[in-house]
């Protein structure tokens, strides 16, 4: 760490003290939790909200910033970057209070998140539909597929063109259609078995 960056954060030996002296002459509740670089570079700051994990704050090498990111379930929701300390403590007490983050956003300009994760806070209904809008812009082109996956099937019909089902997007032909109906049946018919509906979270094949 370069202290005459961080000459608040050299002065009380650590990001995370540094973040609770911030807090404190700001007159806010925080508490902080290791970070995973180091105490120096990396610090938490935790959440009251239980799906929600600890803001993970970590610091620039060649100029003063401080970088942040929010995760729930799996999901980074949030990411972000400041030069100014008391701006990353409004960020932690934003985010640990279970603030949306359309409110984040508006609260803290140098917020960002993408309509992935602002589908992921809406529900799993809703970032499944997010997941799937790259597959039907491929499902408008000539040659259609239908994969074999748990989901929705609403491809558009294109008379006298064939219809591929396969296991994965780029391979695993199962068999061709001429239909849509003809694909979808053989798509569903090749589901794995087990399926239920969509969870919050990421896929995780040992879970």
């Amino acid at each position: 760490m370069d202290s005459d960056l961080y000459p608040d954060l050299a002065a009380a030996g650590s990001l995370a003290a540094a973040l609770e002296r911030a807090a404190a002459d700001l007159g806010v509740d925080l508490v902080t939790v290791p970070g995973d670089w180091g105490s120096l570079v990396s610090a938490g700051i935790a959440a009251s909200v239980p799906e929600r994990e600890p803001l993970s704050v970590h610091i620039g090498a060649e100029c003063r910033w401080f970088g942040f990111s929010g995760w729930s379930r799996g999901v980074e929701l949030i990411t972000g970057a400041t030069s100014a300390l008391e701006d990353v403590v409004w960020a932690g007490v934003a985010w640990g209070e279970g603030r949306s983050l359309r409110e984040l956003q508006e609260l803290l300009p140098f917020v960002h998140f993408t309509e992935l994760a602002e589908a992921h806070e809406r529900g799993p209904a809703p970032a499944v539909e997010v997941r799937w809008k790259p597959l039907d812009a491929r499902l408008q082109r000539p040659h259609r597929h239908a994969l074999p996956t748990r989901g929705r099937h609403r491809p558009a019909s294109y008379e006298g063109l064939p219809y591929r089902v396969q296991k994965f997007p780029h391979g695993g032909v199962i068999a061709e259609a001429v239909t849509v109906e003809e694909a979808i049946a053989l798509a569903v018919a090749h589901l794995p078995a087990g399926l239920g509906p969509a969870g919050a979270g990421t896929f995780n094949p040992d879970g």
